[in-house]
């Protein structure tokens, strides 16, 4: 039997009409939810303050990241930056999951196949 492996290129879930820029995400992200507690409501509205700057791209957020913890100035510094960190990944994590629910299977199926993908591949 072979091993076939699948490369999908950048652009693949943007086709399947998915919001998975990170600019989606961000838009997301930065609104204020009720369960936010106090330190993720302080950093959501820092990076809103920086929104000149701009969070736009994947590099934005690295090096916003990187200024943001300057900011984290009292005996749970650590702690708090972790926390919001970990609370970009976990809230990044489920958009993502929320948007691969969106994904219908036939049609991708048809578009990649073009409706000539049997139950087995020709040797």
């Amino acid at each position: 039997m072979k091993n076939v492996t699948f490369f999908i290129g950048n652009g693949f879930d943007l086709n399947l009409k998915l919001k998975t820029r990170y600019i989606d995400f961000y838009n997301e992200y930065i609104k204020i939810k009720q369960n936010d507690n106090r330190v993720i409501q302080f950093f959501k509205n820092e990076i809103l303050k920086n929104e000149a700057h701009g969070w736009k791209d994947w590099k934005d957020f690295e090096l916003g990241m990187g200024q943001q913890s300057i900011l984290f100035v009292n005996e749970t510094q650590v702690e708090d930056f972790i926390e919001c960190f970990n609370d970009f990944c976990i809230t990044f994590n489920d958009y993502l999951k929320n948007e691969c629910i969106k994904i219908d299977w036939d049609v991708v199926d048809n578009r990649i196949y073009g409706g000539r993908l049997k139950t087995h591949m020709p040797p």
